[in-house]
């Protein structure tokens, strides 16, 4: 059983130095060398969930890399950090920051439409990123210009239909 604990502490060492895959192998030893060691059946499952994990957020940050924010609709970014979140929490600083990109794909998207005026769909795709980071500056200063443009284009055509009404009544 001396021979097991040192496979544990070992095991132990790799994990707070960040190499789960090493942790991982000096606990499978430890475990054929006292098959009932609890600590290291706990370890070893918290293993290879951190490996598990860990393969995810690479998978998670490639498709953002590949341009697979929200679709296809069942292996994207968005998805993925989702997944994350739900072993991590949504508080994780990684699962945060990949959320952050999806609104930054939002609100890049957003942007683009708002410049070619397409207010409804520039005003769609700013909830949806709202969505994923509720507090997010640059979507919430978009959404404020959108809205400020709305009310400019309401005012511009309730004076050209003023103009308009004018100029027949002159007639």
């Amino acid at each position: 059983d001396n021979d097991a604990m040192n496979w544990y502490q070992q095991a132990l060492d790799y994990q707070h130095n960040n190499n789960p895959g090493s942790a991982l192998i000096s606990v499978n030893s430890a475990l054929r060398v006292s098959p009932e060691l609890v600590v290291a059946k706990q370890l070893k499952q918290i293993l290879e969930q951190e490996i598990e994990t860990s393969s995810m957020l690479q998978h998670a940050n490639q498709l953002l890399k590949e341009g697979k924010v929200v679709l296809p609709k069942r292996d994207n970014a968005l998805a993925a950090y989702q997944q994350l979140a739900t072993f991590w929490g949504n508080d994780d600083i990684r699962v945060q920051q990949g959320y952050k990109h999806v609104a930054d794909y939002y609100y890049n998207q957003a942007n683009i439409q708002f410049n070619r005026n397409n207010l409804n769909q520039a005003k769609s795709l700013t909830g949806s990123g709202l969505k994923i980071v509720s507090n997010y500056p640059p979507l919430l200063n978009l959404k404020n210009l959108i809205s400020e443009r709305e009310i400019a284009t309401q005012i511009r055509l309730k004076q050209l239909a003023e103009l308009e009404q004018f100029a027949d009544n002159r007639h």
